[in-house]
C-alpha cells in the first residue's frame, strides 16, 4: 500500500506542471493511444482492437515525434521524455523496484492519473503520518521509513494464500484496473505461487 500510495503522488509529478514544457497535455493522450494500438495489436499476430500482450510490445514512442513535416498531434523531445518516464518502472539508484511504470494500453486512463493537482496525498499524509507532503519529500528514504511503519500492516505483502485456496477461493485480476499498474500482476502472481510451493 505505501508504495502504491507514493507512486499514486508520484504520478502527478511526472512531466512537471502543465505549463512545463515536458507536460504532455491531456488532449495529445488520444494520439497516444492510437500510436500504441496501431503498434502494438497486430504483434500477437491477431489485429482486433486489443493488447492481447501489453508487456511483449516493442513501442517505438518516435513515431508520435513532432517534425519540421508534423507540427501537430505529436510530441516534442521533452514530452517524449515524459512518455518514456511514464512507462518505465520507479527504481531506485540501484535498481531495486519501487513501482511498475504504466502498460502499454493504459493510455485511456491517464487523464486522472498523470499530471492532475496533488490530490493524492491523504494516504501518506493521514495514515503514514507525513504532514504537509511536497513532491520534494518524495524520496527513497522516506519510502522505506513508511515501509517500516507499515500502519495497521497495510501493506499487501502476504503471498501465502493457502486458508483461501484451501476454502475454494479463486485467485483472479485483470489489467483493466486503472489505480494499480498492471505490471504487479505477474510479479504478484509469480511471488504467490513461490510462497505457496
Amino acid at each position: 500500500m505505501t508504495h502504491q500510495a507514493f507512486y499514486n503522488y508520484k504520478q502527478t509529478t511526472i512531466g512537471g506542471s502543465a505549463r512545463s514544457n515536458s507536460s504532455i497535455p491531456p488532449s495529445l493522450y488520444p494520439d497516444i493511444t492510437d500510436e500504441v494500438l496501431r503498434q502494438c495489436d497486430p504483434q500477437d499476430n491477431l489485429t482486433d482492437s486489443i493488447i492481447s500482450n501489453p508487456q511483449g510490445c516493442f513501442f517505438n514512442p518516435e513515431a508520435l515525434a513532432c517534425s519540421s513535416n508534423k507540427t501537430s498531434n505529436c510530441l516534442t523531445a521533452p514530452q517524449l521524455d515524459t512518455l518514456h518516464k511514464i512507462y518505465s518502472d520507479w527504481t531506485t539508484f540501484d535498481q531495486d523496484l519501487i513501482y511498475p511504470g504504466a502498460w502499454f494500453g493504459s493510455e485511456p486512463t491517464w487523464n486522472t492519473t498523470f499530471g492532475n493537482p496533488h490530490s493524492k496525498s491523504w494516504y501518506i499524509e493521514n495514515v503514514l503520518g507525513f504532514k504537509n507532503f511536497t513532491a520534494q519529500d518524495l524520496t527513497y528514504e522516506i519510502i522505506a521509513e513508511a515501509d517500516a511503519r507499515d500502519p495497521a500492516h497495510a501493506n499487501a505483502d502476504e503471498f501465502d494464500l493457502s486458508p483461501f485456496f484451501n476454502r475454494g477461493g479463486k485467485f483472479f485480476h485483470g489489467t483493466a484496473c486503472r489505480t494499480p499498474s498492471s505490471h504487479r500482476v505477474p510479479a504478484c502472481t509469480t511471488t504467490t505461487k513461490q510462497r505457496m510451493l
